[in-house]
């Protein structure tokens, strides 16, 4: 049997039906909710200063991000991203840490201009980590 991983078990949409008897009469309620990560990252996408898709980005030029991000709950939530950026040897090229955003639930698209390529960047394809924390890891 495929090892499966908890997000694939558990996450996706739930209904609960209680069913109860009072005074000798069946009642039933329904509830549907969704279980899934709570502030979700749907894309990273690399931009230049004016939000326009950039994928080659220059040494010695400020790299941007745009983040298209969901909130599953009813209320919005205080989140934490951070970015880690590398070059193509693997080599970090920095990070960018954004505190106490406020994501609204369904979808938002937030932007990001904070991190400078360095100058002795490896040329080549590099590496974009993203995560949204609404609790930071101990």
């Amino acid at each position: 049997m495929a090892k499966r991983y908890a997000e694939e078990v558990v996450f996706g949409v739930w209904d609960v039906i209680a069913i109860v008897d009072i005074a000798e009469v069946a009642v039933n309620d329904t509830l549907t909710f969704k279980v899934g990560w709570i502030v979700e990252l749907l894309r990273v996408e690399t931009v230049d200063v004016n939000y326009v898709s950039k994928t080659r980005p220059m040494m010695d030029e400020n790299m941007c991000f745009k983040l298209i991000l969901r909130n599953i709950a009813i209320a919005d939530k205080i989140t934490t991203l951070i970015i880690d950026v590398y070059d193509n040897l693997s080599s970090s090229l920095g990070q960018v840490i954004v505190e106490n955003e406020q994501i609204s639930p369904s979808v938002t698209v937030f932007f990001i201009e904070d991190l400078l390529i360095p100058k002795w960047a490896s040329l080549g394809a590099g590496m974009v980590y993203t995560n949204a924390y609404t609790a930071l890891p101990h």
